[in-house]
């Protein structure tokens, strides 16, 4: 049985990391948390991180189609 790291193909995110993968500030990431209309997050310690798959089916859950306007 392994338990390299290599089992957990899913690192944890920073912010930073989040953030720039969304394309937003730090401070919009933390606004969007903060009203609980971000992607989930964990506390680990005093620090939030992110699973990138969890970031993606939340990017995926906001997809809109297009409409006429």
């Amino acid at each position: 049985m392994s338990t390299g790291l290599n089992d957990f193909p899913d690192h944890l995110w920073t912010s930073e990391e989040t953030a720039k993968f969304l394309g937003i500030a730090k401070a919009t990431l933390y606004q969007l948390n903060y009203k609980g209309t971000g992607p989930a997050f964990y506390k680990v310690g005093k620090y939030r991180r992110f699973k990138p798959s969890e970031v993606m089916a939340w990017v995926n859950s906001h997809r809109v189609r297009g409409v006429a306007i």
